[in-house]
């Protein structure tokens, strides 16, 4: 309202000035009304919503980055719009401008791209491929051969998470920074009208972890990690000091250190209003990292100092230190609401806190039920995107669905989609289907063709056509292809693991055996040593489920394993009932009854610090694998059984 009756103001007396008989002094008086109106509007709600530990050139730039996201935003939320009963044709423009683009390669001319004029001919030509297939290409290109895969310069290699599997290494080229752009606009537009116009320009928390040692350089000179290694560099060129974390915060180097740091920082704002976060699982560690370390923290907010135990390097540590000054008052503030428990704690210590800009759809949904039941309540929790290093899937157009209902509207533009039936994963060359094919109800593997060079590309992810929105399907990620149960041949899917504790946890917790089942993953029997085979059993194989439990009475334990593990067999054998199936196997005898194991609490953080320390996977991407095949893991859970 204020800027409007100054802009209105100022309007006014220019108007009366330029009512002079020249007409350039007229014009003249009024560009440069305009412009000091416009000019002083902006000052104006800079100076309203920027904190006062923004400098002014940086509430500036936020002021103007935010305005230029949701201009670039809803313009191609327009296209988008366009486009929305125009799927096929999209789908093939797409598709013709990757084939004209990479068509002369090294790759292209081998199996003819050029030649190619439609879609069913390029399913004729080109097999359906997995990562093996390019394994070789990519190694030569990353030793400074070009014009293999693509036409256009590497500007780095995106390595997968490699938590469900081996790492591969994708090309990342301008166009696909250009295509996803749009999808990442219409996002963070959504992400900003989620808030309140009065809090979209303060500090944002970014748990975003330093990946960048993670970085190495191929031999040709181009870069090869994470992508969210270079996510944080594009943060350092255009976010700047926009986040309660200080940049120096970014570099540190150690993951727990680093959690540490980036909750400090975040509880010295009381009027934080967004939560940034790859996944929703970084957000529930965050909350636990302060949970178990509140009064460290309480004590170096009312100093003014730095826990000293942290392994935080020299350098970071006196760069950190300059931004810390002794905050009694807010110390003692957290102090009272810690003591009072961790229940809403989010809305307690963060009164203004509305947003958490998280993916918490597929295996994170057990991290955010955490958060709305624990932690951050009432909290809006939006998942922005549905993304993979090969490319964005899908987006999230409806920001105000929450939970189960979030549905993804496939990026038409991003890649170009085929989907392959599940009935067709084993055949040697699958039939697939086009994105206006797809069935409602139905669940498919993705099958994508993408401008880095990958062509009819199996990802593993098996998502389910939830809905369609115009002609474009609407998605929701189902499990990795990869991950299952399979001793037999049963093929149990995380999704079933996920719906299966679920299922244990409302049942149990409602009977006041526990609180809730904090987080679990699974393995095969034969990666146990045996002498926890349960007796009776003998060697016949069986599933085995590690369950984390808050709350849990000890002199119950024994009991409780044995009642969880009768339910998670029972669970099983009626949701999986397809032809050899869980219940074929158990009726038949080929697998034992299912074993529930639980460890002690804080093992499953215990094991996240482990698989970052012993990979390559970066804190910000990595995700608990679900089900186990590596030894070492299921021995350190193994290792964590309560006795």
């Amino acid at each position: 309202m204020k800027t409007k009756l100054i802009f209105g103001g100022l309007s006014a007396v220019f108007v009366l000035l330029a009512s002079s008989s020249h007409p350039a002094l007229c014009i003249v008086t009024y560009l440069i009304g305009f412009s000091a109106a416009v000019v002083l509007t902006i000052l104006l709600r800079v100076a309203i919503f920027k904190e006062s530990t923004f400098t002014f050139s940086v509430g500036l730039f936020h002021y103007c980055l935010n305005k230029a996201i949701q201009i670039a935003g809803k313009y191609h939320a327009w296209r988008q719009r366009r486009d929305i009963n125009r799927l096929k044709i999209v789908q093939n423009g797409v598709l013709l401008r990757i084939l004209k683009l990479n068509g002369k390669t090294e790759y292209g001319l081998k199996y003819k791209l050029s030649h190619v004029k439609t879609r069913e001919d390029f399913v004729k030509a080109h097999p359906v491929t997995k990562y093996a297939h390019y394994a070789n290409l990519v190694q030569r290109m990353t030793e400074g051969a070009t014009n293999v895969l693509t036409k256009e310069e590497v500007l780095y290699y995106g390595a997968t998470s490699g938590t469900t599997g081996k790492p591969s290494i994708v090309p990342q080229v301008k166009t696909m920074f250009w295509t996803q752009g749009q999808y990442v606009f219409m996002c963070l537009r959504h992400a900003l009208n989620l808030l309140p116009s009065r809090l979209r320009y303060g500090r944002t928390m970014n748990l975003l972890y330093n990946p960048t040692r993670l970085l190495t350089k191929t031999p040709s000179g181009v870069y090869l990690g994470p992508v969210s290694a270079f996510q944080r560099l594009s943060y350092s060129i255009w976010r700047r000091d926009v986040y309660t974390t200080p940049p120096m915060g970014f570099e540190i180097a150690d993951s727990t250190a680093a959690q540490y740091v980036h909750t400090l920082f975040g509880l010295r704002h009381r009027d934080l209003a967004r939560i940034d976060a790859l996944f929703a699982s970084l957000v529930y560690f965050m909350f636990r990292t302060m949970e178990q370390n509140w009064r460290e923290m309480v004590h170096d907010i009312r100093e003014g100092t730095l826990n000293r135990e942290l392994k935080i390097s020299v350098e970071i540590r006196i760069e950190l230190e300059k931004w810390l000054n002794p905050m009694p008052a807010r110390a003692d503030e957290l102090e009272k609401e810690f003591s009072q428990g961790f229940d809403n704690i989010g809305v307690r210590i963060w009164p203004k806190l509305t947003l958490i800009n998280s993916i918490a759809s597929g295996s994170f949904q057990q991290y955010s039920a955490i958060l709305r039941e624990k932690y951050t309540k009432a909290v809006k929790i939006y998942t922005p995107w549905y993304a993979s290093t090969e490319g964005i899937l899908g987006y999230n157009e409806w920001p105000e669905k929450d939970g189960d209902d979030v549905g993804f509207l496939l990026a038409v533009k991003s890649v170009f989609f085929e989907f392959m039936p599940l009935e067709n994963s084993e055949d040697t060359e699958p039939a697939t289907v086009f994105a206006e094919q797809v069935e409602k109800g139905k669940e498919y593997e993705l099958i994508l063709t993408n401008f880095g060079g990958l062509y009819r590309y199996r990802i593993g992810d098996v998502v389910r056509v939830v809905d369609f929105h115009g002609q474009f399907p609407v998605i929701q990620y189902v499990h990795r292809s990869s991950q299952q149960l399979n001793i037999r041949g049963e093929k149990t899917s995380e999704d079933v693991l996920l719906a299966a504790v679920a299922h244990l946890n409302n049942l149990f917790s409602a009977q006041h055996h526990f609180s809730r089942i904090v987080d679990f993953t699974s393995c095969e029997s034969v990666l146990l040593n045996l002498k926890i085979t349960p007796a009776g059993q003998g060697m016949t194989p069986f599933y085995v489920l590690f369950l984390e439990l808050q709350g849990l009475i000890e002199e119950d334990r024994e009991k409780l394993e044995t009642q969880l593990g009768a339910e998670l067999d029972r669970f099983l054998m009626k949701s999986q009932c397809k032809r050899y199936g869980y219940k074929y196997q158990r009726d038949k005898e080929g697998l034992a009854p299912a074993r529930v194991l639980l460890v002690v609490p804080g093992s499953f953080q215990r094991l996240r610090e482990f698989m970052i320390n012993t990979s390559s996977t970066s804190p910000s991407q990595l995700k608990i694998p679900r089900v186990l095949f590596k030894q070492p893991l299921v021995d350190f859970l193994r290792n964590a059984i309560v006795v």
